[in-house]
């Protein structure tokens, strides 16, 4: 029986599917149970009426899931997901206001894992199109759990979050530059503590290229 057995096989959609499958109170047989039927395409049933050692050597090919994503982490030109043709922002100085305010909006609490689609909607972008314009991000966000890897996923991830924090180090460098301008000295004393919560904020903002990948039971 087929089983994917790696990250770069595995879907967005299908590890979102593994990870439902592993929340709650349920022996961990039975998460393990339906794990294996995300995995292999196949009901519980189907996987319950197996030999055991067939069911043995599917719970092996999906031990890789206990480990964190050993995959390449590079970025790609552009992704083919279904019949979308996602171009990814490669470029944090290029985007647009509402890019932003979304993508901080949906990490703020740092819950990556469940919203990844989402989030990936964030950079990936149909080519040719402005982000958020000419197209449906439902069909986007979509293509990305039907299509995008686990890999490609946390790449897109990893990369973004270390350009945002680039350039936010920027800008709050030039903000403490312009600070030494002001006049008054309360108004200066409050943009410096602006500032310093700030960066204190983006120290914590880089995940791990692996972050999210490899906690399953």
């Amino acid at each position: 029986m087929k089983i994917i057995d790696n990250y770069a096989d595995l879907p967005v959609g299908k590890y979102l599917d593994i990870l439902a499958a592993n929340e709650g109170d349920a022996e961990d047989i039975d998460k393990q149970v339906a794990t294996i039927a995300i995995l292999t395409d196949r009901t519980e049933d189907e996987i319950l009426n197996l030999p055991l050692p067939d069911y043995t050597a599917l719970a092996r090919a999906a031990d890789f899931l206990r480990h964190e994503d050993k995959g390449e982490h590079r970025l790609a030109k552009r992704y083919t997901l279904g019949g979308l043709a996602l171009v990814p922002c490669t470029d944090a100085r290029k985007m647009t206001t509402a890019q932003y305010i979304d993508f901080q909006t949906l990490t703020k609490d740092g819950d990556y894992d469940h919203r990844l689609p989402e989030i990936v909607s964030c950079f990936l972008v149909p080519d040719g199109k402005t982000y958020g314009d000419g197209y449906d991000f439902a069909e986007v966000q979509d293509a990305i759990r039907r299509h995008l890897s686990v890999t490609d996923a946390l790449s897109l991830l990893a990369f973004f979050f270390v350009s945002l924090q680039t350039l936010t180090g920027d800008f709050l460098t030039l903000s403490e530059r312009a600070t030494r301008l002001l006049k008054d000295k309360t108004a200066k004393r409050a943009m410096r503590q602006r500032i310093r919560e700030a960066r204190r904020m983006t120290k914590g903002l880089t995940p791990s290229p692996t972050a999210g990948a490899g906690s399953q039971p």
